[in-house]
């Protein structure tokens, strides 16, 4: 019983370490823009594990860029800001004035989310005309 306890963790671990090392593979050649060789793989990885994040992530994003998802990025390029004149306002204001703008334009289709990725202090003092 203990062999094939151990047998079956050995399995286990060696099925875990091959997951890792394709996704890993699938991640590189996304980086690089071959998308075939990532899709393939991540939907290896799903075959496997069909709740597995990554794949499910990276797959919706080659989607997008292959042009056979929804894509925000082409619904972006149909909404044109005509001219956008501030005086002195923070640049948070700015992008919540883009952001409006955006759905007001898409007829409240969509929506533009803005994550901060630095300091409040960063931005706190600036502003923009």
């Amino acid at each position: 019983m203990k062999r094939l306890l151990a047998l079956l963790l050995f399995v286990l671990s060696n099925l875990a370490a091959q997951q890792e090392e394709i996704q890993s593979e699938a991640m590189r050649a996304f980086r690089e823009g071959d998308y075939v060789t990532a899709k393939s793989l991540f939907e290896s990885l799903l075959a496997v594990d069909p709740r597995n994040p990554a794949a499910r992530t990276y797959l919706r994003a080659i989607a997008v860029r292959e042009g056979s998802g929804p894509t925000l990025l082409s619904a972006l390029r149909k909404i044109n800001i005509p001219s956008i004149d501030f005086r002195d306002v923070s640049v948070r204001e700015a992008v919540a004035f883009v952001a409006q703008k955006v759905h007001e334009l898409s007829g409240g289709e969509r929506s533009l989310n803005v994550v901060w990725l630095v300091p409040p202090e960063t931005t706190q003092d600036k502003r923009v005309t």
